[in-house]
């Protein structure tokens, strides 16, 4: 096992492999996945990404490999952890728009590797990152060794990370006539930064989650591994209360809302 890792090891480091995923994050960093009112206009610019990450994935030399589209479910709308559709409010629209038309034609990217015995059990793992990011867009530029850009760390800098592993692991494997133990799942996911609701479809696809055991979630954070963190939590505190202090009020709101983050971090 240690030899199979260092052989892992050494093809990672490569210059030609350096440069290949310098090019790569560069062309995925190059297209504009900010969030915008123009659902049509995500959805084509989401479109154009994955178009670039399955020609990456069928380079990969796993055996039953495949990739697929999956749409985002507008059911999630009905789920406690939704993230409401801030984004597509417009002062022609000031509603905004419902998740039906949010969502229409749109999906996440899944890649699916069976185990050593083609099969894709509960037992396997899952990696997700996101491919969406904030505003403003700022188009990528080469420095020396520093790509800056929108999306270069978060998070299309770990999806390009997830796909370039892919295809050295797939690789060496190939050569040392070896298969994965368990079954692997890549999940490429949009609208992570308006709230998560692109991670939230696959979470609830019940026949999905029959094939995973346990997932990581790359995302910017200097390296360190946070166990079963939640993401965010939206509020908005309306306080009616005459004759009362709305400064300490406020603050005795942020304590609370503070004392309910640690308890739910600690449970976590």
């Amino acid at each position: 096992m240690r030899d199979l890792t260092e052989k892992i090891l050494a093809a990672s480091r490569s210059p030609e492999l350096r440069r290949h995923v310098t090019d790569l994050l560069f062309k995925t960093c190059a297209v504009d996945t900010t969030p915008y009112a123009d659902v049509e206009r995500m959805r084509r610019a989401e479109d154009e990404v994955f178009r670039m990450l399955e020609a990456e994935l069928d380079a990969a030399p796993f055996p039953g490999a495949r990739h697929e589209r999956r749409p985002i479910n507008p059911a999630i709308a009905k789920h406690p952890a939704f993230s409401l559709l801030h984004f597509t409010k417009t002062p022609e629209c000031p509603e905004g728009l419902s998740p039906e038309e949010v969502y229409a034609k749109r999906s996440n990217l899944l890649y699916v590797v069976p185990n050593a015995r083609g099969e894709e059990g509960p037992d396997g793992v899952a990696v997700n990152a996101h491919i969406d990011v904030v505003k403003p867009f700022l188009p990528p530029r080469l420095e020396g060794n520093t790509l800056y850009g929108r999306g270069t760390c978060d998070d299309k800098g770990a999806v390009v990370a997830i796909v370039a592993a892919l295809q050295v692991l797939g690789k060496v494997l190939q050569a040392e006539g070896r298969k994965l133990s368990r079954n692997l799942m890549a999940m490429i996911v949009v609208e992570e930064e308006t709230g998560g609701n692109g991670s939230l479809s696959l979470a609830i696809d019940r026949e999905l989650r029959q094939r995973y055991g346990s997932i990581l979630v790359l995302e910017c954070t200097g390296n360190d591994i946070h166990p079963a963190n939640r993401g965010a939590l939206w509020y908005r505190a309306d306080l009616h209360c005459p004759g009362v202090n709305l400064f300490e009020m406020t603050a005795f709101v942020y304590e609370q809302l503070e004392q309910e983050g640690r308890a739910i971090k600690a449970e976590s």
